[in-house]
């Protein structure tokens, strides 16, 4: 953005007291602050193991597969590394 355009924009952002993001390389950034947009901080979030899940190892095609509490598989792993966070069963 040019820096007379910029002025201009905020000129009308200071006069109606108002946030217009815009983008810049891909990046919200507010006029009125100059700040990049973030996320939140992190909390603790889930601890241990998810419940009702498991894997299991197929060797016939170097696998990982997700089941649910009941049996039902759910999802398999692209590559040969286990899923993170979930009960394996061997």
């Amino acid at each position: 953005m040019s820096s007379s355009i910029g002025r201009i924009v905020d000129s009308i952002c200071n006069e109606r007291k108002i946030q217009v993001p815009v983008i810049r390389t891909g990046v919200f950034i507010n006029l009125r602050t100059n700040k990049m947009a973030t996320n939140p901080p992190k909390g603790l979030g889930r601890v241990g193991a998810i419940k009702d899940r498991d894997q299991v190892y197929n060797p016939h095609n170097d696998r990982w597969t997700k089941r649910d509490g009941d049996g039902k598989f759910i999802d398999q792993k692209a590559n040969s590394t286990p899923f993170k966070g979930v009960r394996k069963i061997k």
